[in-house]
């Protein structure tokens, strides 16, 4: 299932990408989402990106089905992303610690500039589930949680970047 959501932030693209990206904001964003998250490693590429792989466990429980289907009320799972911060933008991807052969979840984040004191955060991205009969069902429900959730760190965001433009 493919997801596209664009959010106006405040600020120029640098100044989001740089708020967003800080350690203060990642902490205060995680605990207001209630996620908890490990930094396993952060090694600089060649290309002047950084690959960064981190532990991700989200505090709220899973619907029954997804629950069901991996053996656990509660999601977790390795994010990889490749972040570019001379063009703002990430490539991730998660891995599932269970059933990471029927779960793939791919895609982009960016920032792009509208103008000097607007930008737009995009997130794009795949989700697939194959897991016969109920794998669409399973999609959807990842789908409308992932957007659900992106709706609300946007909030945040935009109020966190409101505050630091002061």
């Amino acid at each position: 299932m493919r997801m596209d959501m664009t959010h106006e932030l405040p600020g120029s693209a640098a100044f989001a990408w740089k708020e967003l990206h800080s350690a203060e904001y990642v902490e205060a964003s995680r605990a207001t989402t209630q996620t908890k998250a490990e930094r396993l490693s952060e090694e600089p590429q060649a290309d002047g990106t950084r690959f960064v792989r981190t532990r991700v466990t989200l505090a709220r429980e899973l619907p029954r089905v997804a629950a069901n289907l991996l053996g656990s009320k509660y999601l977790t799972y390795v994010l990889e992303e490749k972040i570019d911060d001379t063009n703002f933008k990430v490539q991730w991807r998660v891995i599932p610690d269970r059933i990471s052969d029927k779960v793939k979840a791919a895609g982009t984040f960016e920032i792009e500039p509208i103008d000097d004191s607007r930008c737009n955060r995009i997130v794009r991205g795949d989700v697939k589930v194959s897991v016969p009969l109920i794998g669409g069902r399973i999609e959807k429900g990842i789908a409308a949680d992932l957007a659900k959730s992106y709706e609300a760190t946007a909030q945040f965001a935009r109020e966190w970047l409101q505050k630091r433009l002061r």
